[in-house]
């Protein structure tokens, strides 16, 4: 049987994935707060950990996730227990069945937010903008979640060779 917490749980993970809010951001989160036309959340510094407001850029993807939520008559949250018309206090016990069955054990929900985090330096986005992205006090604090893949690594190494100018290997000079 799929409880109300499993039936919103795939979109719970989507939107934590697409946005890189972090939990209570989203559980908490209200359609007033959204502008689907401008494309952006607005998180109220109320909610924000930062304390201050924070505006979240929605991808195509994430919209087409929000375009399928439920809604719930006279409710304003985007994601209710549909019982109390309310944020879930928590979805651990249907999150932690998910990630046994697909394998994922030791993946904790707010690791979504950090494969966010790594996807955006990743696509070439610097830590200035990673941290206005998800609402980090500054860059500094975002470092810890912006993890390089090896191809990304490559490719500075690549351009920042190329930057230099001359073929190394063959210049005068060089011994092999």
């Amino acid at each position: 049987m799929i409880t109300a917490k499993g039936k919103s749980l795939k979109f719970i993970v989507a939107l934590l994935l697409l946005t890189g809010c972090r939990k209570r951001e989203l559980l908490d989160a209200k359609w007033s707060e959204f502008d689907l036309d401008k494309r952006t959340w607005r998180i109220p510094m109320q909610r924000a950990k930062t304390a201050k407001t924070h505006h979240v850029a929605l991808s195509k993807a994430a919209l087409d996730v929000l375009a399928n939520v439920p809604l719930f008559e006279d409710c304003d949250y985007v994601l209710p227990n549909p019982k109390t018309k309310l944020p879930y206090w928590s979805v651990f016990e249907c999150w932690d069945k998910a990630r046994r069955k697909a394998g994922l054990a030791g993946c904790r929900m707010h690791d979504l937010r950090h494969t966010y985090c790594s996807a955006l330096p990743n696509s070439g986005q610097s830590l200035y903008v990673i941290a206005k992205a998800v609402g980090s006090a500054s860059y500094r604090s975002t470092e810890r979640y912006a993890h390089l893949s090896n191809d990304t690594l490559f490719t500075a190494a690549e351009a920042a060779a190329k930057g230099m100018g001359p073929d190394w290997a063959r210049s005068e000079g060089v011994q092999a």
